[in-house]
């Protein structure tokens, strides 16, 4: 008798920081694929966005322990340990060695569609996992009449009410001195906001820096306990850039 395989979410991000929404998209993604286990993967350096603008990987593999807190996910630094831009087909081939017997279930939204036969080597994406399409309009079903019936199989949607909310929404809102509503109490507590005059942001590491691009100001802050930190704020763009 066949032992029916292990079917496994993938659902990848910079999460910077993670949001109720981002936790949501993963809740209902394990349920209607019927996941044994949500892998959630923060990026290290994506190939569409410029490096220097990130919070650093532990810190966004932190925050993300603390928001996707149930026990099927997995926060996994399988992209972090690989210290270079990340593609999915490289993550998904490395995802396949470690669970050879199971099935991958790639999490997208439904608007990547329109560009997924751009991404590299987007046929052997499909090769290695089924794409589960996130539709933010209930009965979205994009055109697939570009994919041949066997990659046509490999590709289902799944439609769901999504919180509306953004990783950019949340840290404009921390930066103008208001509280999130839509993050979670423990990562908010891992985010100190400090307010001396201007709004500043850190992370309680003591070895995170940030970087910005343009009008900076360096903002000498007190911490609690014995010495100085340097924080670098940048008035146009925050001191995150990001999904």
């Amino acid at each position: 008798m066949n032992k029916e395989k292990t079917r496994i979410g993938i659902f990848g991000g910079t999460f910077n920081p993670p949001h109720l929404g981002h936790v949501r998209l993963a809740n209902e993604a394990a349920e209607r694929i019927g996941a044994d286990k949500m892998l959630i993967i923060p990026s290290c350096i994506p190939p569409h966005k410029m490096p220097g603008k990130l919070a650093s990987g532990e810190e966004r593999m932190e925050m993300c322990r603390l928001a996707f807190d149930d026990e099927i996910f997995e926060i996994s630094s399988i992209e972090l340990d690989r210290g270079d831009k990340s593609y999915t087909v490289e993550t998904l081939r490395e995802l396949k060695k470690l669970y050879p017997d199971s099935e991958l279930y790639f999490i997208i939204g439904s608007d990547m569609l329109e560009t997924f036969m751009q991404w590299y080597r987007w046929e052997e994406i499909l090769s290695l996992a089924t794409l589960c399409a996130a539709s933010r309009e209930e009965g979205f079903k994009a055109d697939l009449s570009v994919y041949t019936p066997e990659q046509r199989e490999r590709i289902i949607f799944l439609d769901f009410e999504p919180l509306e909310v953004s990783s950019t929404q949340i840290r404009v809102e921390i930066a103008k001195n208001a509280v999130p509503e839509y993050i979670s109490p423990e990562v908010l507590k891992y985010i100190d906001v400090l307010v001396d005059g201007e709004f500043v942001l850190e992370l309680k590491n003591p070895n995170l820096r940030f970087r910005g691009s343009a009008n900076q100001r360096v903002i000498r802050v007190q911490e609690s306990l014995k010495e100085d930190k340097v924080v670098l704020w940048d008035d146009e763009e925050g001191l995150f850039e990001g999904r």
